[in-house]
């Protein structure tokens, strides 16, 4: 009997115009999201769906100031410790059934600098290009010298 690998991913928004899209993110991995107006609304009305759950490290949503002036790859590289902090191996429950996060989807940027160090650092890698952004996969190895392709 084969068993299937859970794979925890994490979205990082930095798009500040992402909005009620990231309703349906929230639904399938945790979002960190720069707390734009559009943003913070619809990371609200993803909450107020269900006002009884349970914080989770797996939906749902977190967000963190605008900081105007700071390139967008910058704001995302600023953040990377921070979700390391919330869903790092640290944070494995149980036995480690929810594995640390291993699959990371950036929308706002692209695969540049300094995000791209950031992320090496933590032993990340390019996975695949995406509308407005790329994913990022531990493990992965495409360099800034590699032509990634849209997936």
């Amino acid at each position: 009997m084969s068993q299937t690998t859970f794979v925890h991913q994490v979205a990082l928004i930095v798009d500040p115009d992402f909005g009620e899209r990231l309703l349906a993110l929230a639904d399938a991995m945790h979002v960190w999201c720069v707390a734009s107006p559009a943003n913070f609304a619809a990371l609200q009305a993803w909450y107020a769906r269900d006002p009884e759950q349970d914080f989770s490290f797996l939906r749902g949503g977190s967000s963190f100031p605008e900081r105007p002036g700071i390139a967008p790859a910058a704001l995302a590289a600023a953040m990377i410790e921070s979700i390391d902090d919330h869903h790092g191996p640290q944070w494995q429950v149980g036995s480690g059934e929810i594995p640390a996060w291993s699959r990371l989807t950036v929308i706002g940027c692209g695969f540049e600098e300094p995000l791209v160090a950031t992320l090496a650092a933590y032993g990340f890698g390019l996975e695949g290009l995406i509308p407005g952004g790329f994913v990022a996969g531990l493990g992965s190895g495409l360099s800034l010298q590699e032509e990634p392709r849209l997936r």
